[in-house]
């Protein structure tokens, strides 16, 4: 699962709000920051949430997946280092900006 590896290298078992992520039962509507459409991640919004860690390789395909993305910290909750790799497809529209962590 392409989200799962955000999750893994962005220290997702010490995000602010983790509602529902890699819970095997749960419609990943029901995830915390996530749009779904017919089963498939079509949104992150996961800004100010406590993310921390590199981007993983595996964005790529999930950027290219996604219409909206945004892991911006206005508030320097998260704590990201890298780029978000190139798309598989360009999104739609890509939301924020991801701060350098040291």
């Amino acid at each position: 699962m392409l989200a799962a590896a955000l999750y893994r290298a962005t220290g997702g078992a010490q995000w602010i709000n983790k509602e529902n992520w890699l819970d095997p039962l749960a419609d990943c509507k029901t995830w915390y920051g996530v749009g779904c459409n017919n089963g498939q991640v079509t949104q992150l919004f996961l800004n100010d949430n406590g993310l921390a860690g590199t981007l993983p390789s595996e964005l790529g395909v999930l950027v290219g997946m996604t219409t909206h993305l945004d892991l911006q910290s206005d508030s320097g909750d998260n704590i990201i280092t890298g780029d978000p790799p190139p798309p598989a497809r360009p999104c739609k529209c890509v939301r924020g900006t991801v701060n350098q962590g040291g």
